[in-house]
């Protein structure tokens, strides 16, 4: 299996925990030093058997909940991105910008990350189909298959 964590499926997933469009946050944004390749950084210091989850097949529940806290990793470094290129006021994701608080979005998103990252490994950690990636309701999914596994 390839040395990264999350892929090209996922970015829209970041893109959808942030509330914006590939147009806002571009695939070049995500995969640069300050966004993926560091939140990979980051959960592979915390989580020191990663290799041998993502190498698991079929995926388990922990591969879910790696993925998941490398996209929450991820979108809570693209923030300070996120808010320099989306101007104050303008509408994003049914939200009014000027009405965002960021840090609470930052607090909230890292609280998410640590809290999926520490139920690796916990019990009942049954094999699980990888859930779909792409459409409109992907950050709902997102969201609902991480409070899942939160009550595992």
């Amino acid at each position: 299996m390839a040395d990264i964590l999350i892929e090209p499926d996922d970015w829209q997933a970041v893109r959808d925990v942030l509330g914006v469009s590939d147009q806002d946050l571009p695939d070049g944004v995500i995969t640069s030093v300050i966004g993926v390749t560091s939140a990979e950084l980051i959960v592979k210091a915390r989580v020191t058997n990663w290799a041998a989850i993502m190498a698991l097949v079929p995926a388990t529940a922990d591969t879910v909940k790696l993925r998941l806290g490398t996209i929450y990793h991820t979108a809570v470094l693209l923030i300070p991105r996120v808010q320099n290129i989306l101007r104050e006021g303008e509408k994003v994701a049914e939200f009014t910008l000027g009405k965002m608080n960021w840090d609470s979005i930052r607090e909230e998103l890292l609280a998410r990350a640590n809290e999926t990252l520490g139920l690796i490994g916990a019990a009942g950690d049954d094999t699980f189909t990888l859930f779909s990636v792409s459409g409109p309701s992907r950050a709902y999914r997102v969201l609902h298959e991480a409070a899942e596994f939160q009550n595992v």
